[in-house]
This record gives structure tokens, C-alpha cells and sequence, in this order.
């Protein structure tokens, strides 16, 4: 994740800094805090991580020396052709979620299918903690100490990064790869069974 950026790198390990200060403390407030930090920080760096690596396969303008579709550029780039009651055709801004582009990505990368059920259900998870931090209702307490519900997101989100990383081996995805694209499709299945 090093060969991400300083700004995608800081995320993360600011996201660290407060699970790993979560231990230290034993004011349960405190505790909440440093939690809805590290869930929302961790969170924040999942989402600039497929940002990040969406703009580098879109630099490169393939995938494993396969080009990308125009479909495929269009969610990469959060944007979509519409057409107007004019007769206009424009583009449009298409903001996607970071999960869905992660799955994106993660079938780009692996040119296999989607994530594996289990894995899945931990992104949906990580997600739903996250949600109920950035959409709060009235009158309902969020207690991300309890069952280790702050931790669980925290560690879901970081499992699922390191699986799109492993998939992507940690090479440059501008350089000229000597892996095929089938190579890479073995890679991630090997990862999926993990």
C-alpha cells in the first residue's frame, strides 16, 4: 500500500494510531471515541485507496493488457453519458459507492467473479457500521465497543484492501507488466480461497 501515495498511506495508518490507542484506554467515552475515529478514518482510507487505484488503471487505459470498455472508464471515472430532453448527449457525474467500486475493482484486477459470500458479508458489515456513524436517527445509540463492533469494521475494511492489493500484487499498474491477464485471473483465484 506504500506505492499508493502519502496521502492514501497517511489514512491508513492514522486509522491504526487510533484502534491501536482504543487498547490504551479504559474510559469507556474514550474508548467510543478513539473507535468511531478509527472506524471512520479507516473507512475514509478504503475509499481514497479504490479512488486512487481506479485513476491508475485509468491512466493506463487497460487492464492486464486488455483495454477497458468504455462502461467500465465511465464507473472508473464516476461519470455516465446521458442523454438530454434536448437530444443532447452530456456527461453526468455518477457517484458510485466505494463498495461498489471496490467490487469493480476487484474483478477488474482478478478477472474473476465477485467476492467470495463470506468476505462479502464482512464488507457489507463494515459498511453498515460506517453508515450508522455518517447517517445517525435520532434517539438511537451507536456502541461500537460492544461485541467488538468498532474493531470488526475497522478489520474488515483493512482484510478487504489487503485482498485487492494481493490481487494487484503490488506492482505499478502504469509499468508494462510481464504477467498476463490470465496470470492475474490465477492470482485472484488463489486469493479467493484464501
Amino acid at each position: 500500500m506504500s506505492s499508493l501515495g502519502s496521502e492514501v498511506l497517511q489514512l491508513w495508518l492514522d486509522a491504526m494510531d487510533f484502534l491501536t490507542a482504543v487498547k490504551k484506554l479504559r474510559d469507556p467515552g474514550k474508548r467510543e471515541r478513539s473507535l468511531r475515529a478509527a472506524v471512520l478514518t479507516v473507512a475514509a482510507a478504503f475509499e481514497a485507496f479504490t479512488n486512487f487505484l481506479a485513476e491508475r488503471i485509468l491512466q493506463a487505459g487497460k487492464i492486464g493488457g486488455r483495454e477497458l470498455t468504455e462502461f467500465e472508464i465511465d464507473c472508473l471515472r464516476e461519470k455516465r453519458k446521458v442523454l438530454h430532453p434536448n437530444g443532447r448527449i452530456a456527461e453526468d457525474t455518477g457517484r458510485h459507492g466505494a463498495k461498489a467500486r471496490f467490487l469493480l475493482l476487484l474483478q477488474l484486477v482478478s478477472g474473476g467473479p465477485d467476492l467470495a459470500a463470506g468476505m462479502r458479508a464482512e464488507l457489507d458489515s463494515c459498511f453498515r457500521t460506517r453508515d450508522e456513524l455518517v447517517h445517525p436517527k435520532p434517539g438511537v445509540s451507536i456502541k461500537l465497543d460492544e461485541n467488538g463492533k468498532g474493531e470488526k469494521a475497522v478489520g474488515g475494511f483493512v482484510k478487504c484492501a489487503f485482498l485487492l492489493s494481493k490481487v494487484c500484487g503490488g506492482r505499478d499498474l502504469l509499468s508494462t507488466r510481464p504477467h498476463s491477464f490470465a496470470s492475474l485471473a490465477e492470482r485472484g483465484a488463489v486469493v479467493r480461497q484464501d
